[in-house]
């Protein structure tokens, strides 16, 4: 009984043992990346990734992750996150020249995730990258017991990338419909003020005769 104890335990050890080496050989960082295509010139799409207190409107957090998030301004021009799930953090968006922007998402407890966003004009439609990368962590175990957060970002990211998409087009679609209005209003005005010109001119010439 003895002997097939210790006999179980060393199977046991050198199981553990060969997985900590195979997790030690696995790689200590994740990547993922996500991209979509918006059909509106980039001039519109700049101004909903290029600050961080934009982001917050099409990341979507609130209905995949917390639905309690709440957002708030932070220091620096960042924006602060907090929510009975997510916890607390700080999202800092970067110029880093042209149509990129250095993206941290970082939160008070746990791996930060460092990526980029770049953006890709063409005649009609402009194209939006993001990609990220974090750690696993200190711990070979975390690589394991972490599961496939690579996957999990991409999915997520390529979702808040479709609600970007929507939101843009949607504001576009949502001006487009305000400008042809205000237009209408103005032609109106011009028609009426012409009826009024024509009126007191005609009321100028029978006063004449």
């Amino acid at each position: 009984m003895k002997r097939r104890l210790l006999t179980g335990l060393g199977v046991l050890l050198g199981v553990l043992v060969l997985a900590t080496l195979g997790a030690l050989a696995m790689p200590s960082r994740w990547e993922a990346g996500a991209r979509c295509e918006i059909g509106s010139p980039t001039e519109a799409v700049v101004p909903w990734v290029s600050t961080a207190e934009a982001w917050p409107r099409w990341l979507g957090w609130e209905a995949d992750l917390d639905g309690q998030l709440r957002w708030a301004a932070g220091p620096d021009g960042t924006m602060v996150w907090s929510g009975p799930r997510l916890g607390e953090g700080a999202l800092a968006v970067v110029a880093t020249g042209g149509l990129s922007w250095d993206v941290t998402l970082a939160p008070a407890e746990g791996v930060a995730w460092h990526g980029q966003l770049v953006l890709e004009p063409s005649e009609r439609s402009t194209a939006v990258s993001w990609t990220t990368s974090g750690d696993y962590g200190a711990l070979p175990w975390s690589r394991f017991l972490g599961g496939a957060p690579g996957d999990r970002a991409r999915d997520r990211m390529q979702r808040a990338l479709s609600r970007l998409e929507r939101a843009v087009e949607s504001t576009l679609a949502r001006e487009a419909r305000e400008a042809a209005a205000r237009e209408a209003a103005e032609e109106a005005d011009r028609r009426a003020q012409a009826d009024i010109e024509a009126q007191n001119a005609a009321g100028e010439r029978a006063a004449g005769d």
